[in-house]
């Protein structure tokens, strides 16, 4: 991995941190807002609950991948919607760590999303880092400078293809057979 691609994947880690902060002491602030927002987001996700598991990892694979997918291409918009992305989901996780951490306790939260998060959080983080790098390609040579848009794309899919899928697919598969069991301690 390029330098380059390190310093977005650190700077994007510390705004989810940041922002799962921001999330969570929101949701300490404004607990009626933050459990309507949690109940929203649960009824939006409602239907996973009925479908069998491979089913389910399906869905969730290809909801993940999909999304790390467009935070990749989308980065040519000079990096804007990676790190409004990053931003938002941290925001969303604090919120609901919050919310759930108060109904259910801190430990089985942690337990829930620790399992897959761990692989999950650190690839959509690369992939929004692919998309800055794509950005950053596109600024540097509207500013002149010599940039193959099509070599950093290439290069780009490559990661995607060779880290991103296939352990975001690990994710899935552990947050669909593992996670909701360890969840439960």
């Amino acid at each position: 991995m390029n330098r380059k691609l390190m310093e977005y994947s650190i700077f994007l880690l510390i705004v989810f941190i940041l922002s799962s902060v921001l999330g969570f002491k929101f949701a300490e602030n404004n607990p009626v807002i933050a459990g309507d927002m949690v109940q929203n987001l649960m009824e939006g996700f409602s239907f996973l609950k009925d479908l069998n598991p491979l089913l389910l990892l399906l869905v969730i694979f290809l909801n993940n991948a999909g999304k790390s997918l467009i935070l990749v291409l989308t980065g040519v918009a000079l990096g804007v919607i990676p790190v409004f992305f990053i931003f938002y989901n941290g925001f969303m996780v604090g919120v609901v760590v919050n919310v759930v951490s108060g109904e259910r306790g801190v430990l089985p939260v942690i337990a829930a999303l620790l399992p897959h998060g761990i692989i999950e959080i650190p690839m959509v983080v690369f992939s929004g880092a692919l998309g800055l790098w794509m950005g950053a390609g596109l600024y540097r040579k509207l500013r002149g400078h010599p940039v193959i848009l099509k070599k950093r794309l290439r290069e780009s899919m490559s990661y995607y293809a060779r880290f991103v899928i296939p352990l975001l697919f690990l994710a899935a598969v552990i947050e669909t057979f593992i996670s909701p069991y360890v969840g439960k301690v």
